[in-house]
């Protein structure tokens, strides 16, 4: 395998890129082929992680494939694509990702200035227009305001966004150091990767690259978000339903608080997103007596059933 040295050439180094793949294979191919196909001299090494999708993926030429025996969520699958890394630079992508011909060579020229001690992440558009943006670290505030349902007609306004833990940026074009960038698409060298271990795989899915940038740092390797190359994520690959979603993304959030700050900070959380429930409970009461469709106590108790629940390490599912 080549080596991670401080002085490589990020014009010429190779890379190897793994997709963590579940759900449908559409698009995972898709990704695939425009990997395939980049305009480049460098050599790419495309590695799909299959998480035990119910569709296994497709093997032929030009690509290699590892399938886990078990769903163990994305941590899991990107550790175990990374397992087959060959090259001194590993790029994390999402399956429902698209890229342009000349992705990986701009990716690299952004990111040289940065690299190896530095994990670097691109700009990436969503559906509608949006962008996921370079993060603050996670702040129980940021989660009592988004919390708050009654606030959700200001979610794509600057105060929102200020409200919520988006890193403030001169303009969404220039490069960045960050606290952390969006898991969808990140660029990190191979050896400060396995270093710490990859991945913590009891996130399932949600915060496991919070984790890993935060464990990043503390071994010197910060995060850099590079605003001149662009990435569309479709958000299509493996999105649960919406309770699904909300109990998994709440799962991970208390998980977190647990492994940074402990018991103590998963209570204060739990507290918090109870007074933002009952505060939603009395702007929801409001509403209903004002002629609005809504079912206070219904969602009031879905949220508590949430909120309420223990945090659980994905990995006791699988003992």
């Amino acid at each position: 395998m080549e080596t991670a040295d401080p002085m490589f050439d990020p014009s010429s180094v190779g890379v190897t890129a793994v997709i963590a793949h579940y759900g449908a294979v559409g698009m995972t191919a898709a990704l695939v082929d425009q990997l395939r196909a980049q305009r480049t001299d460098r050599t790419i090494q495309i590695v799909v992680s299959d998480d035990a999708s119910p569709e296994p993926f497709p093997t032929a030429d030009g690509y290699e494939v590892v399938r886990a025996e078990a769903n163990g969520g994305f941590g899991a699958a990107v550790n175990r694509g990374a397992g087959l890394a060959k090259h001194p630079l590993l790029l994390i992508l999402n399956s429902d990702l698209s890229v342009n011909a000349t992705f990986v060579d701009d990716l690299l020229a952004a990111a040289a200035p940065w690299l190896p001690d530095h994990l670097c992440g691109p700009r990436i558009y969503e559906p509608k227009g949006r962008e996921s943006e370079p993060r603050r670290y996670p702040r129980q505030r940021f989660y009592f305001v988004e919390w708050l349902g009654f606030l959700a007609r200001w979610r794509d306004s600057p105060q929102w966004a200020h409200l919520t833990g988006s890193f403030p940026l001169r303009s969404r074009d220039v490069a960045a150091s960050v606290d952390w960038v969006v898991g969808a698409a990140m660029l990190v060298a191979t050896d400060h990767f396995r270093s710490i271990g990859g991945m913590d795989e009891q996130f399932h899915m949600y915060m496991e690259e919070v984790d890993l940038q935060r464990r990043l740092r503390a071994v010197g390797v910060p995060s850099a978000y590079l605003g001149s190359v662009t990435v569309e994520h479709h958000k299509a690959g493996s999105t649960p339903g919406i309770d699904r979603r909300l109990a998994a993304v709440l799962n991970a959030r208390l998980l977190y608080e647990l492994k940074w700050s402990g018991w103590a900070a998963v209570r204060r959380l739990q507290l918090l997103l109870s007074v933002a429930t009952v505060l939603d409970l009395a702007s929801d009461t409001l509403r209903r007596a004002r002629g609005v469709g809504v079912a206070p106590l219904v969602e009031a108790r879905r949220r508590f059933r949430f909120i309420l629940t223990r945090p659980t390490p994905f990995r006791r599912h699988l003992d």
